[in-house]
């Protein structure tokens, strides 16, 4: 435990270690109390309040299975928590945690939901007012689906009774999720609301559903459909945790390939999704958030604990240090590791029991009971009726044992058992009314389903002009399926019908215009001629077949009738050569061979092409070339004709399958009737052999779907009793009515009695049914014994039999060929099948890559359609937007027009109050006011001087602390209208103030402003009479009321040469909107040109002719191009030219350095030659003659060549002697080795057996021994103890055994190493005499020397 804000500080955490594994952990909503579950099954009850002085205050061990997680919520009183765990076996524990007294109580296990995957308290469904306990939310699988189940806790007052908590304690309610796939397999799920859940599942999807409201374990509803889906499936791994903030606005999802997302409730928009821990560590195991859900904190399990924020969001987590500042030093200075660390062993059993529930009616002792306390009375008494209600049961059990094991006639019925039989009505009558029900409701789902069954036939299956059906294989699992088809209506046939009659009409058209005699002028009309950039043998443009009188048609024409010629050439090489086969093989005798591949033969020569290359379809003359398609009513007319095509294709097709099944049904019908007669004939070879027969599928019939066979119901169907009883009267009628006309059928016993059963005739029956009649007397009377009569008798007898064995062997040889014939019929036929729906097999291939073809090119006109519409749309928004956008311009003109009007009036009025406070301030003005005075032009000058003197600001009052009333900008327009001044505004507060401030204001009522002048009477020039001084004043107040107009007048100018640039500007913007919307839709409509002749052609080429690499998924084919196979062809043969021209100048440079390495070998071998016979010269003229050079000179060799001849053969013969008297001596060795070898093995055999009776011997009588001695005696051996055992004796002889085997080993090696060497000397002796003579007397007679001449 620590606080997440204190830093890297060691001693900042509290350590609470358990010797298990901890598993989950659960915190209460104020955060003192923690609980803690581990693998051993234990709950741990930590008090985390304050968190330094964390301790374990309670432990108990709810099971010897591991927790798997722990989840805790508030009870009804809010005085306990209640607590559930979710074990390892997929059980779910209860328990409660008091909060006022820290213990754990177990309150037992729910009943058996199936294999629970994740459980998690539905917090949204508290009801404080109704007093009722929480529901527990829990998700898993069962043996048919996944569930969602809901279990509502038991309540505090609850006391278990049991292990399993009784189902009347609790509430259930289910739901089936899906079926039991992995991927729909639930692993997390959490609560959102009252009546919604959300659930992971396995694939990684998040998907909100309704809470259940079936009660009841059993799932029998169908699958519930989420309803909404957070994330789909497959975008994440498996779903590990789930958890939403308080306001159930934010979900966090933690997944096992380590990434966590967070997404918005309810929509499920993701607002971060991040990998933040390793998925090869198991990826997150858990993520929570805080209650504003700013915070989250996550963990893989072994990669540790992550706290983290979004990034931006500038998240602090402020630290608390309110309970450490007084403590710190205390709670972390000096303790020690007992102190911060604390071990506890929970594996400890006699610690930690496992909770047992106490058993009920137990002992009064116990006083565990707080609700009802039993007297030792009410104790007994309830014993001695535990007691009697036993023997009761005891007594019942023998009698219905003894009733069962009794004769049919003692035998009592079940129903006289009955003790009650008020309650066995009542349980019968409850029984048949929930019979009843079930049956109506069996009866209602029946009736709706075939409801919906109708209506499915009506609006799908009676539409169908060909239903959907298959053809299989007799001996694999071939199987080749026809086109469905639907009706095709009235409606859609005059549609085509039009279509194709201005089709016509247009081709009429096209002929006209290429028809010589046309006009020059409407020769014109035509806007593309495929023989300007055609060749016409391009056969890879998929439906162009090229039309009539053109160029095009001729080279495809001719390209035809070559292809057509190279075909038949080559079928007719393959033939010949097959034909020169088989005369070989007849010619060796294979024709039983050559029958059996006859067929497979044919087929294959069939099988050369398919019936789809040669269809020529009504639609295909209609049909517009890929060079004409450049309209969009052309493309239209084009989809339906290409719609037309490939129905005719599969209409071809259906013709194939059907000629096909009625080949099928044909040679069924053949193979039954051989079966038949095979059946017949085993029947007289009398062989029990099964003789399978083959029969059509259900597959191979179109109206099986709606058909519903015996077998294909899995489930026995229930019988009741009355039904049962009608039955076996029914069958017994039916089987007495068949007894009594057996019993009176005239013809049946006229024909037994004269014809003995049968109406065939002796000359009818067949050698195997013949049957001689034997006398009795040949067989007892033996043949020496007979009269002449009976002798003649047997004799005949006997001349019949063999005649009648004769006749039957030879009708078994008929019958066994006639079988034989048969069985190769039947595979003769079966094999013909096989060839057939191999060939449709390929004709199914054929068709499909036909109209599939044309639904490809019909897709690919639809995407033309519909981007020419989306063209169509932009362009008439961009016309819009431009018109808008014109309109627009010129207002901003017109506005700025007008106010550039209006600027000029105010700047010709301001120029005119310009002129008037010039006027009023220049000093001519000023004089002529005193012209008519009776001043002095000295005091007139100083007048002058105080009139132009300037207003200082800094001295009296500011323009902040006058009285003046500040004009609003309405006001201060309003006084630049005229020539004089109105009202009098300050001009620090237009330039300070707010720029709007008359905005949203009231006019101030209009006065008379008063011109506070700074000139006091004091400043009067001496000389100047009052009435003077007056008078300057006043025309110094003119002066500056002047200037304070002409001021104001400036600052309104300004303003609204900053509002004419602010309209400049916003009209230049417009403007720049009007060029890029032009510009714009020009280039649309430029590019709307281009792609009107930019047409899509379909391409059907070879795998091998496509050179464009091939990409995994879809290959991009933009900037590839179609290079004819004559260019190809054309360039390679050039190479190939190219390639012999080298090749041949690589052969002629070859040949001449071969033959310059060949005189320089020449040159080289002639130089050798001439030193060998120098150096021979040299050897012959140094030769020294002797008498052995002499004789070989004069010749005579022939002599001494035998000679040595024959001294070879006696060397050759010596060494063959001596070789077979070594391998002699070598064999007798070693059978006297082998011989010795299987002496000792006998000898230790013997002694070996001597040895266990010895070991027997002794432990037999030592066994004798202690039972006689005394106990506790020294250990004696030597036969019965008569010798103290002597250790040191014991060591001395085995060490003397030891050094005496060590010796009898060594004495052995160095004997044969003796032997060794006296026959290396013997040899020794021998080469030497070879080498030189030696005078020695040997001892011993040694052959001859072979060497010896």
């Amino acid at each position: 435990l620590w606080q997440v804000v204190r830093g890297e500080d060691a001693k900042g955490f509290k350590l609470l270690r358990f010797t298990s594994a901890v598993t989950s952990l659960a915190v209460e909503a104020r955060g003192k109390f923690l609980l803690a579950g581990t693998d051993s099954g234990c709950i741990h009850a930590v008090a985390v309040d304050p968190w330094p002085d964390a301790e374990v205050v309670d432990t108990n061990r709810i099971s010897d299975v591991g927790i798997a997680k722990l989840c805790c919520t508030g009870s009804e009183d809010g005085l306990s928590l209640k607590v559930a765990a979710l074990l390892f076996d997929g059980r779910i524990a209860m328990a409660s945690f008091s909060l006022r007294e820290p213990k754990v109580k177990m309150l037992g296990l729910t009943e058996n939901l199936g294999m629970v995957e994740d459980i998690c308290w539905h917090e949204q469904e508290k009801n404080e007012e109704l007093n009722m306990p929480p529901k527990l939310l829990a998700v898993g699988c069962t043996a048919e689906a996944s569930c969602l189940w809901t279990v509502r806790s038991p309540k505090d007052s609850f006391e278990p009774r049991d292990l399993v908590i009784h189902r009347e304690a609790m509430g259930f309610w289910s739901q089936k999720l899906a079926g039991d796939t992995s991927e729909n397999r639930p692993t997390a799920v959490c609560s959102l609301s009252k009546t919604q859940a959300i659930v992971g599942f396995a694939s990684g999807a998040v998907c909100i559903y309704a809470t259940p409201t079936q009660p009841g374990l059993m799932v029998k509803s169908p699958a519930a459909t989420p309803m909404k889906s957070l994330v789909p499936a497959g975008a994440h791994h498996l779903v590990n945790s789930l958890q939403t903030n308080v306001s159930c606005t934010i979900l966090m999802v933690g997944c096992m390939d380590g990434s966590v997302m967070k997404l918005s409730l309810p929509h499920g928009e993701e607002l971060m999704c991040k990998t933040l821990h390793s998925p090869y560590n198991g990826g997150t195991a858990q993520v929570v958030c805080s209650r504003d859900s700013t915070v989250a904190m996550s963990t893989g399990g072994a990669d540790g604990i992550l706290v983290w924020s979004e990034p931006g969001s500038d998240i602090t987590v402020a630290p608390d240090d309110t309970h450490l500042k007084g403590h710190e030093d205390e709670a972390f200075g000096d303790e020690t590791a007992a102190q911060f660390a604390f071990e506890l062993d929970d594996t400890d059993l006699n610690a930690f029991p496992t909770w047992v529930p106490p058993a009920a009616g137990a002992d009064a002792t116990k006083g565990e009971d707080e609700e009802v306390e039993l007297s030792e009375e009410a104790a007994a008494k309830r014993k001695l009726m535990t007691h009697e209600i036993e023997a009761l049961r005891k007594k019942l059990r023998i009698l219905v044992d003894h009733n069962s094991n009794a004769p049919d006639l003692e035998k009592l019925d079940r129903s006289e058992f009955c003790v009650d039989f008020e309650e066995r009505d009542a349980i019968g009558a409850k029984s048949k009314e929930r019979c009843d029900a079930l049956r109506a409701e069996i009866e209602h789902q029946n009736v709706a389903r075939q409801l919906i069954r109708d209506r499915l036939i009506k609006e799908f299956w009676d539409p169908m002009r060909g239903k959907g059906c298959q053809i299989t294989s007799l001996t694999s699992t071939l199987a080749v399926s026809n086109y469905p088809e639907r009706t095709v209506s009235e409606e859609e046939s005059t549609i085509t019908r039009k279509l194709r009659m201005l089709r016509k009409s247009e081709q009429l058209e096209f002929q006209m215009l290429k028809d010589p005699s046309c006009p020059t002028e409407l020769k014109k009309d035509m806007v593309l001629d495929v023989d300007h950039f055609a060749s016409g043998k391009e056969q890879y443009v998929v439906n162009w077949w090229p039309g009539a009188h053109s160029k095009a048609s001729a080279a495809r024409a001719k390209q035809l009738a070559d292809a057509d010629a190279e075909v038949k050439r080559i079928a007719a090489e393959k033939k010949a050569k097959e034909d020169a086969e088989k005369q070989k093989e007849k010619d060796k005798g294979g024709k039983e061979k050559d029958k059996g591949e006859e067929i497979g033969v044919k087929m294959v020569e069939d099988g050369g092409g398919t019936s789809a290359d040669s269809i020529v379809a009504e639609e295909q003359k209609y049909l517009y070339e890929p060079f004409e398609l450049v309209t969009n009513s052309r493309r239209r007319l084009q989809i339906h004709l290409l719609q037309s095509l490939s129905a005719d294709y599969r209409m071809h097709f259906n013709e194939l399958f059907k000629a096909c099944q009625g080949d099928k049904r044909n040679i069924i019908d053949g193979i039954k009737e051989k079966c038949s007669r095979i059946r017949q004939i085993l029947g007289e070879l009398q062989i029990e052999e099964e003789v399978p027969e083959p029969k059509l599928q259900e597959v191979e019939d179109c109206d099986s779907v709606l058909k519903v066979q015996d077998h294909e119901i899995a489930v026995e169907k229930w019988i009741s009793p009355e039904e049962r009883k009608a039955r076996d009267e029914a069958a017994a009628k039916e089987e007495e009515r068949l007894r009594q006309l057996r019993e009176n059928d005239a013809g049946q016993r006229a024909l037994v009695q004269m014809m003995g059963g049968t109406l065939k005739t002796k000359k009818d029956l067949t050698p195997l049914e013949i049957v001689l009649d034997k006398e009795a007397w040949m067989d007892e009377i033996p043949e020496d014994d007979m009269t002449e009569l009976q002798k003649a008798a047997f004799t005949e007898y006997q001349a019949k039999e063999k005649a009648l064995a004769e006749a039957q062997d030879a009708y078994k040889k008929q019958l066994s060929a006639e079988l034989k014939s048969l069985r190769a019929g039947v595979q003769e036929l079966t094999l013909q099948f096989e060839g057939l729906l191999k060939r449709l097999h390929h004709e199914r291939f054929a068709h499909d890559a036909k109209f599939l073809c044309q639904e490809l090119y019909c897709a690919r006109l639809q995407l033309a359609l519909l981007q020419n519409v989306e063209d169509n749309l932009v362009r008439e928004q961009a016309e819009l937007d431009l018109d808008g956008s014109k309109g627009k311009v010129m207002g901003c003109e017109q506005r700025v027009n007008d106010f550039t009007a209006e600027v000029q009036r105010v700047r010709g009025d301001q120029d005119d109050r310009a002129r008037y406070e010039k006027e009023v301030s220049s000093a001519q003005h000023f004089r002529q006011a005193f012209a008519n005075s009776t001043l002095e032009p000295n005091a007139i000058t100083a007048l002058l001087q105080l009139f132009r003197k300037k207003k200082e600001l800094g001295k009296g009052k500011s323009f902040g602390d006058e009285p003046m009333m500040t004009a609003t900008r309405s006001t201060a327009r309003k006084s630049v209208s005229g020539i004089l001044p109105t009202k009098i505004c300050k001009p620090l507060d237009v330039v300070l103030g707010d720029p709007y401030i008359d905005l949203g204001a009231e006019p101030p009522e209009s006065f008379d402003p008063q011109v506070e002048d700074d000139i006091k009477p004091e400043d009067c020039p001496e000389g100047v009479d009052e009435e003077s001084f007056k008078r300057m004043h006043e025309l110094r107040a003119e002066k500056l009321r002047a200037e304070v107009e002409v001021a104001k007048g400036a600052m309104v100018l300004s303003e609204m040469g900053g509002f004419l640039s602010h309209l400049e500007r916003e009209c230049a913007e417009a403007k720049g909107d009007r060029d890029r919307l032009e510009r714009e839709l020009r280039e649309h409509k430029e590019l709307m040109n281009r792609e009107l002749y930019d047409i899509e052609i379909l391409f059907k080429l070879k795998q091998g002719q496509v050179e464009v690499p091939q990409a995994a998924v879809v290959t991009d084919y933009s900037d590839a191009i179609v290079i004819d196979q004559e260019v190809v062809e054309s360039r390679n043969r050039r190479i190939t030219d190219l390639g012999k021209d080298k090749v041949h100048i690589l052969t002629k440079i070859k040949e001449f350095r071969k033959s310059l390495s060949l005189l320089d070998w020449e040159h080289e071998m002639l130089a050798l030659q001439t030193s060998d016979l120098e150096e021979r010269t040299k050897d012959v003229h140094m030769l020294r003659v002797t008498k052995d050079l002499q004789s070989l000179l004069k010749g005579g060799e022939e002599g001494r060549n035998k000679a040595e001849s024959d001294l070879l053969e006696r060397k050759i013969e010596h060494l063959s002697e001596a070789t077979e008297k070594k391998e002699q001596a070598l064999k007798k060795q070693h059978s006297m080795v082998s011989h010795a070898a299987k002496l000792r093995k006998n000898e230790n055999t013997m002694l070996e057996k001597k040895l266990r009776e010895l070991q027997q011997n002794v432990i037999q009588r030592e066994h004798i021994r202690r039972l006689r001695g005394p106990a506790g005696g020294g250990q004696k051996t030597g036969g019965g103890g008569r010798v103290e055992e002597d250790e040191g004796a014991a060591k001395a002889a085995r060490a003397a055994f030891k050094e005496l085997r060590s010796r009898q080993r060594l004495m052995e090696a160095a004997k044969k190493n003796t032997e060794e060497i006296e026959i290396l000397h013997k040899e020794l002796d021998r080469l030497r005499q070879r080498t030189f003579p030696s005078f020695v007397q040997l001892h011993e007679d040694r052959p001859s020397n072979p060497d010896f001449r």
